[in-house]
């Protein structure tokens, strides 16, 4: 099952239907490892954090949640592997499984 869950993953980003990014096992220390936590952006709204910690789960619009969010999200961006290295380290660890 996990092969086809990166195979999936991997015509996604092919197809430019998402965009990934693979943070490395070597970046110790990021904005990810404090929980689970999305930002959804809308056309003609403004945009929602939804937050994910300790067995419970927050939405907020406010600008004073949603940008520290924001920048953290623009910081893992950068540590991430970019598209074409996630999409190889996928494939090396699909042909692995």
């Amino acid at each position: 099952m996990l092969r086809e869950q990166i195979e999936r993953l991997i015509e996604l980003v092919e197809n430019h239907v998402v965009n990934l990014g693979i943070v490395p096992i070597e970046a110790t220390e990021h904005a990810g490892l404090d929980g689970s936590w999305n930002l959804l952006d809308f056309v003609d709204d403004d945009p929602l954090l939804y937050i994910e910690a300790g067995g419970a789960a927050t939405m907020s619009n406010q600008a004073k949640d949603v940008l520290p969010m924001r920048q953290a999200f623009d910081v893992l961006c950068m540590q991430a592997l970019a598209p074409r290295a996630s999409v190889e380290l996928m494939m090396g660890i699909a042909r692995d499984l």
